[in-house]
């Protein structure tokens, strides 16, 4: 049990906060715009498939990504941790890792916005995929899928 604030910072646990719904570390560098996705339009690894009718969903998902990483100033880094937010449709139990067919092609679109570098393990770590308690807001009768990702620069220790 932690006494007060200085073993708090001392133990190395991070301070968490509220972000829509979901448990973040507090101070991220930079937090995407919300990119929402129709279900049509939500990749999930439980998804079988055809590349043809994969292939443009994934280049949809790509090019919103990049858009939305152009049109809120384009930042740039060295190397981060990637945190993303997915709000869900409904209440159904659901496995944020199978959201990992979504982050790929968004964390693509920031490469090609030149967010980072590359989508290597030298460049980012991560990403981790948190859901949110709360329900996204539908979108013309479309049940819609929210996505945000934050941003936390990494020093590694000892670079120069």
């Amino acid at each position: 049990i932690l006494e007060d604030a200085e073993s708090f910072v001392r133990s190395g646990v991070r301070a968490v906060a509220d972000f829509e719904g979901a448990m973040v570390p507090v101070n991220p560098a930079w937090v995407s715009p919300k990119m929402s996705f129709t279900d049509d339009q939500t990749l999930s690894m439980n998804d079988r498939q055809h590349y043809k009718v994969r292939g443009p969903k994934v280049a949809y998902v790509r090019n919103t990504a990049r858009m939305m990483a152009i049109t809120s100033g384009r930042p740039w880094f060295d190397k981060a941790w990637v945190l993303v937010v997915v709000k869900f449709p409904d209440r159904r139990v659901r496995d944020p890792n199978n959201y990992h067919a979504m982050t790929k092609p968004i964390i693509d679109g920031f490469v090609d916005a030149g967010v980072f570098k590359d989508d290597s393990l030298d460049f980012v770590l991560g990403p981790d995929i948190r859901a949110s308690s709360e329900v996204s807001k539908p979108s013309l009768c479309s049940r819609m899928f929210d996505f945000w990702v934050l941003v936390y620069p990494v020093v590694v220790a000892g670079a120069k």
